[in-house]
């Protein structure tokens, strides 16, 4: 009773959690935040709910390694792009390492908090000067992942 209750109650100005998970919910929230020299390529705004979930892993990539050099409109562009090149380099490092971080609880861990922030955080950005912003968030996960040295079982 208690779940049902949280689940969908009305708390003012904030959303009901129940909302927060439907896709209606989330392109209505994606629609205003792509403007801007920096958005993501318009493909990305779909109502359709099966194409939303197909398209989450293409928002992934752009999250993490956007802006691609085709994406630069202005000289400020390019800080973001020498920001992209640092996440590339992490991202093949994690992942050639990736069997080593599975064996260590702590890395797992990592890994566990790691993923989802990726995953939610893409889905909710729909410009590259605001992934640039939210990518520093898990900066730190990445730093930690990439430069633990642990010896070989």
């Amino acid at each position: 009773i208690f779940f049902n209750f949280f689940i969908n109650a009305n708390m003012g100005k904030l959303p009901v959690l129940a909302d927060i998970f439907s896709i209606e919910f989330l392109y209505k929230v994606n629609v205003g935040r792509f403007s801007g020299s920096a958005q993501f390529p318009g493909f990305f705004m779909t109502e359709n709910p099966i194409n939303f979930i197909m398209l989450i892993p293409l928002r992934i990539i752009y999250f993490i390694f956007s802006p691609f050099f085709w994406d630069v409109q202005s000289i400020k562009h390019l800080v973001g792009v020498l920001d992209s090149i640092f996440y590339m380099i992490f991202s093949f490092y994690l992942i050639k390492n990736f069997k080593n971080y599975i064996t260590y609880p702590e890395m797992k861990i990592l890994l566990i908090i790691l993923i989802p922030m990726i995953i939610f955080m893409s889905i909710l950005t729909a410009n590259f000067g605001t992934g640039i912003r939210h990518r520093l968030k898990i900066l730190p996960i990445f730093l930690i992942l990439c430069f633990t040295r642990y010896k070989n079982k």
